[in-house]
């Protein structure tokens, strides 16, 4: 990596860290975890358990909380930091912003821009992208190669589309906006009415997707544009990747949604809402603000702000409606029976009854 060298001197500028113990002239050129890092490394101590690990590290510099006690070996570093991740974070950033070229500004020769659409002079067309009748295509965005915008579409100043992406008519994409390759957006949501004779007729998607000012949506997500009116991402939302997101959704500022979830249509997210992976939402209900989803639960009516849920027994219907009912008395049940037990004399079924 020709553009990692960094001095120890540079990472106390560049880092602040609260605390120097230990010196080292080594320049580090490599980040590695604390257990296979060698010299000439940096490595860092954000999980508890991983402690013990730092005494044998390598690393000629580690990055470490405040509160960590002991000394470096010879010709080693400590750093120490109110967020060893947080630390690592901002060096990761200034090395992606070394690494990072500035896109050419201009379309290439291969990309078929339609009539009526505009492009800001600033911003960067990629090889073989496709921007639609009446789009409009702001200040510094860069679209990659083999991008498809479709007609009537905006997307705000400084967004960055990565390759393979859709965004289909109608789209509405805010200011600072990153979707990475192969996501689409504004696809048909899932809506069938079954007529008279047994046949599922599909029913017309009218609506559009709005995504507000920097949002970021990973890689194969699929938005559904809204029935009628819109499907809403706010600002400030991540989107992990293989999410998929129902017609007329709405998604609350600053909320995360990690990999597999899937939200089914008009259901709303408030703000602060964390989905953890493979997490399901039924159509039609709403979560409250600040609420936090383990991985894999499914819910399936409308909770209250704060709430902190997880689980999801998977058995047949009737039955599941049945434990569903009980589920709330089980505690107490277990504390009667444990009551129960204490003053109950207990009978030893291994004896011989005769």
């Amino acid at each position: 990596m020709g553009d990692f060298g960094f001095s120890i001197q540079e990472l106390e500028i560049l880092l602040k860290p609260s605390r120097i113990v230990g010196h080292s002239r080594c320049s580090i050129s490599r980040i590695s975890d604390l257990t296979e890092a060698e010299t000439g490394d940096l490595s860092f101590l954000s999980n508890p358990k991983y402690r013990p690990e730092v005494a044998r590290s390598r690393a000629s510099l580690i990055l470490l909380p405040e509160d960590y006690i002991g000394e470096p070996k010879e010709e080693q570093v400590f750093f120490h930091c109110p967020s060893p991740s947080r630390s690592l974070g901002i060096l990761c950033r200034h090395i992606e912003e070394k690494r990072a070229r500035a896109p050419i500004s201009g379309i290439h020769p291969t990309a078929i821009i339609a009539e009526g659409a505009m492009v800001d002079p600033s911003a960067s067309i990629g090889p073989y992208a496709v921007i639609g009748k009446n789009s409009l295509i702001g200040a510094g965005v860069e679209i990659q190669s083999h991008v498809v915008v479709a007609s009537h579409c905006r997307i705000g100043a400084q967004s960055k589309i990565y390759p393979h992406v859709s965004i289909l008519d109608g789209s509405q994409i805010g200011q600072r906006v990153i979707i990475h390759s192969g996501t689409v957006i504004g696809s048909d949501g899932f809506g069938y009415e079954m007529n008279a004779e047994g046949v599922h007729e599909k029913l017309s998607h009218i609506g559009y997707v709005v995504i507000e000012d920097d949002v970021e949506i990973g890689a194969n997500v699929a938005i559904d544009r809204a029935r009628f009116a819109t499907t809403l991402l706010e600002h400030g939302s991540k989107i992990d990747n293989l999410v998929q997101i129902g017609h007329n959704v709405r998604i609350g500022s600053h909320c995360i949604l990690v990999a597999q979830v899937g939200i089914a249509g008009s259901s709303s997210l408030e703000e602060h809402v964390i989905l953890g992976g493979q997490v399901g939402i039924a159509g039609h209900i709403r979560i409250g603000h600040h609420s936090q989803i383990g991985a894999q639960s499914g819910v399936a009516k409308s909770i209250p702000p704060k709430s902190f849920l997880r689980g999801t027994p998977a058995m047949e219907y009737a039955q599941a409606n049945r434990f569903y009912a009980v589920r709330e008395k089980l505690p107490q049940l277990v504390k009667s029976f444990r009551k129960h037990e204490r003053t109950e004399p207990r009978v030893n079924f291994s004896q011989n009854p005769e």
